[in-house]
C-alpha cells in the first residue's frame, strides 16, 4: 500500500493511475486485470499468495508472460524467502518454482532481489534457487550499518515494572514512536494500558488488521494524524514514515534480521532516532 504510494509520487506519467497498481484483499481486481489484459500496466505490487493461488491474477499473468509482456520480476525483502515459508506464508518459497514455470516460454524474464538485510547464508540460498550455478547472477552490494539509531537497553525486574517503564518512556521519549510486540493481543492491550494513562493518540496494527483498515492507517501514518503505532511484524516492511524518532521494542524479534528491519523504521530523514 505504502510502496505503490511513493511509485505514484515518484514516476512521472499522465496516466500513472492506469499503469500502477496494488492489489491486496478487499480491493476490486477487475481494473487491474483489464489493464494487464490491454496492456496499459506497468508495475504491480502483489503479494505472492494472490500471485500463485487466486486464479484470474494466475490467468492473466500467463497469459501476459506468454506474449512475453512480462518483462521483470521484483521480489522486495527478498530475505523473507529464506526466513520464511517453512510453515508460515509458504507461497514465498513457491516464487522460485512459479518463476521457472514462466521462464519456460519468456526466458529473458529478469528477477530483481532487493533487501537490506542480506547475509551471506541467505545469498547463498537465493543464489541456488534463482540461478543456474551462478549463470547471469549479479549482485550489487551496497553494505552499510545505519547511523542513525542510538541503542538502548532497559531491564526490568517484573511484568508490573516493564509496563510501568514503558509508559514512562511513552511519555518521556520523542515522537513519532512504534511500540512492536510479538502477538495482535499485546497490541490492543497495550494500547488500552496507555489508553488509561490519557494517551489516546494511539493505533494498532497487527497480522489480524485488514486491508481496507491497513491502508487507513498508513495513510493516517504519513499523513501525521496520530502519534503512536503499536505494532507486530506486520506493520513495517514497506511503509516510509520519514520522521518516526523512536522504536521501542516490547519482545525480542526472532533473528537479528527482523530487529534490524524493525528498528530500520526509525530516522529514515537521516536524524537521529532511539532504538529501544
Amino acid at each position: 500500500i505504502d510502496q505503490v504510494r511513493v511509485a505514484k509520487e515518484i514516476i512521472r506519467s499522465e496516466n500513472i493511475d492506469g499503469e500502477v497498481f496494488s492489489y491486496n484483499s478487499g480491493i476490486d481486481a477487475k481494473p487491474i486485470l483489464k489493464a494487464i489484459k490491454s496492456k496499459k500496466a506497468k508495475m504491480l505490487f502483489i503479494s505472492p499468495e494472490a500471485l500463485i493461488s487466486n486464479a484470474s491474477f494466475v490467468e492473466v499473468v500467463a497469459e501476459a508472460n506468454a506474449t512475453r509482456y512480462l518483462k521483470n520480476i521484483i521480489i522486495d525483502e527478498a530475505h523473507i524467502v529464506v526466513d520464511w515459508g517453512a510453515s508460515f506464508r509458504i507461497d514465498y518459497q513457491c516464487l522460485e518454482s512459479w518463476r521457472k514455470k514462466l521462464m519456460l516460454s519468456n526466458p529473458n524474464i529478469r528477477t530483481i532481489l532487493l533487501s537490506a538485510t542480506f547475509e551471506q547464508h541467505c545469498i547463498s540460498v537465493l543464489k541456488t534457487l534463482f540461478s543456474r550455478d551462478g549463470q547471469n547472477w549479479i549482485e550489487i552490494r551496497c553494505d552499510s550499518l545505519r547511523h542513525e539509531p542510538r541503542y538502548s537497553l532497559v531491564k526490568s525486574e517484573s511484568f508490573n515494572d516493564k509496563t510501568k517503564k514503558m509508559i514512562e518512556l511513552v511519555k518521556k521519549m520523542p515522537h513519532p514512536m512504534i511500540i512492536y510486540v510479538a502477538r495482535p493481543d499485546d497490541a490492543a492491550e497495550i494500547a488500552n494500558i496507555l489508553s488509561g494513562q490519557g494517551i489516546k493518540n494511539v493505533k494498532t496494527f497487527t497480522g489480524l488488521t485488514t486491508g481496507a483498515k491497513r491502508k487507513e492507517l498508513i495513510d493516517a501514518w504519513v499523513d501525521d494524524q496520530f502519534e503512536i503505532m503499536v505494532a507486530t511484524s506486520a506493520f513495517g516492511v514497506g511503509v516510509d514514515k520519514a520522521d518516526v524518532r523512536t522504536v521501542l521494542h516490547m519482545y525480542i524479534p526472532q533473528n537479528p534480521n527482523a530487529y534490524y528491519q524493525e528498528l530500520g523504521r526509525g530516522g529514515r530523514d537521516r536524524l537521529p532516532c532511539l532504538s529501544i
